[in-house]
């Protein structure tokens, strides 16, 4: 088994902590478990609606691969100063991959890698979300005829839109094992699969508090107690919120420089890659947040915590399911709060990390049994 090599399929070609963070740990597992992993290159890869005659010319996937770069420091770049922390932000992400990730570049032409892979692993983050601006077969591994598994992909809705069965159900078939990374995802693609379909931890999960404290910086970002804010949405309901419980105990809102709605909402705004977001979240004395891995981390760190509700009920890109999921596993679904029951934050007790984490322990055991064995068989 021990020279067996690993090929993962996942994106990374996002400049995001939470799937940085994915991906350095699902290949951490799996050395652990004693293959020589490498995580593919996904920059130069097209979604399905791009695939025509462009995809050919070198020059325009190398403009597509640059495009999202470009794109997040344009909006940055009417104001220097926060142009100058997104920047170094970009600079630390440029850096965590080099040093902590084993990336393949040479993924060019998929026909070759199965001359150069034993097994290859799709997952994690929402690389199977049903839309067509992001799909691609190339993350259900449409392209070798190798060992195929998928370790908690996640589809991210909890109603799969019909005109994706015929194009995504072949993919899924040809899987040698199939698991995602939310049960409400399993049961949706129960209803279209005559097969088992597992539900397995996020590999951020699959690493416990030690093993993250190893890649903290060696200082503290901010100096004094802060509160963290971690918001993917705009929801002014939530920031008057923060700065209400902010203002009460008297500590400044750190944030990191991401969105431009957000720049007047902090006291302070940092820069970051994964190593900072970590760092972050350990040192802070409340953390704030409507993100699936801003709340891992949060239970890593045992801080006290607030998780807000991103989407409505009845919105139809409802992706809430993976932190309803995760809650559920910890018996914390009463920190999930939305815009009309902001009251209950006060009234939340202490939560109690003993607990929290004996029930993450007994899931991550169940799911790197999981990984071992399809690995394996």
């Amino acid at each position: 088994m021990g020279n067996k090599r690993v090929a993962i399929v996942t994106w990374i070609k996002y400049p995001n902590f939470g799937t940085f963070l994915q991906a350095y740990a699902l290949q951490q597992v799996i050395s652990d478990l004693g293959y020589e992993v490498y995580i593919l290159d996904d920059s130069l890869i097209l979604e399905e609606s791009k695939k025509n005659a462009k995809e050919k010319n070198i020059v325009f996937r190398l403009l597509f691969a640059l495009k999202f770069r470009f794109a997040y420091l344009l909006q940055y770049s009417r104001n220097k100063k926060y142009f100058n922390l997104c920047r170094k932000g970009l600079k630390l992400y440029d850096s965590f991959l080099k040093i902590h990730l084993r990336v393949d570049k040479n993924t060019l032409p998929l026909a070759n890698l199965d001359n150069r892979y034993d097994i290859f692993v799709c997952g994690s983050d929402q690389i199977w979300f049903p839309s067509l601006s992001i799909f691609s077969p190339y993350y259900y591994l449409s392209f070798t005829s190798k060992k195929k598994v998928a370790y908690a992909p996640s589809i991210g809705v909890t109603k799969y839109p019909e005109a994706f069965i015929p194009m995504v159900k072949p993919l899924l078939d040809r899987l040698d094992a199939l698991s995602v990374r939310e049960k409400k995802g399993a049961d949706v693609l129960k209803t279209f699969l005559h097969r088992e379909v597992e539900d397995v931890l996020d590999p951020t999960l699959l690493l416990s508090a030690d093993i993250w404290s190893k890649l903290l910086v060696p200082y503290r970002l901010f100096t004094g107690e802060y509160v963290f804010c971690y918001f993917l949405s705009y929801n002014e309901d939530y920031m008057q919120y923060v700065r209400e419980f902010a203002s009460r105990r008297k500590l400044p809102i750190v944030v990191f420089a991401l969105e431009n709605r957000n720049w007047s909402f902090g006291d302070e705004m940092i820069a970051g890659g994964p190593q900072e977001f970590l760092t972050a979240i350990r040192d802070a004395s409340f953390v704030f947040t409507d993100s699936f891995h801003g709340t891992i981390f949060s239970l890593h760190f045992k801080k006290k915590i607030c998780v807000f509700k991103r989407f409505e009920d009845n919105d139809s890109n409802n992706q809430n399911s993976r932190i309803i999921n995760l809650l559920k596993l910890v018996n914390l679904e009463d920190y999930f709060i939305g815009k009309s029951d902001l009251w209950r934050i006060e009234t939340l007790s202490l939560i109690d990390y003993k607990a929290v984490h004996a029930a993450i322990q007994q899931e991550r055991d169940k799911s790197i049994t999981y990984l071992k064995n399809s690995l394996a068989n």
